[in-house]
């Protein structure tokens, strides 16, 4: 479950799936650096998932976002 997972965890899969060089990016929500040793509810990102049943709407069509900017940090493969 996402809210129980480390942002470096997240990282690491991020890493393994899809760019090998993701330690080479801030990752920032609503323009806040994210804390990597904690989890995204840690970070302010909580896991709504419950509510939207509730009002029996789809929770995939709100997912928060995570912005990665580019650090400028050419870290090797």
């Amino acid at each position: 479950m996402p809210s129980e997972e480390l942002v470096s965890e997240i990282q690491i899969r991020y890493l393994s799936q899809f760019n090998s060089h993701a330690k080479g990016y801030m990752w920032k929500r609503l323009g806040s650096l994210l804390e990597m040793n904690a989890t995204l509810d840690q970070n302010g990102i909580p896991d709504e998932s419950e509510k939207f049943r509730e009002v029996n709407d789809n929770e995939e069509d709100w997912y928060p976002v995570v912005h990665l900017y580019f650090s400028d940090d050419l870290t090797i493969a």
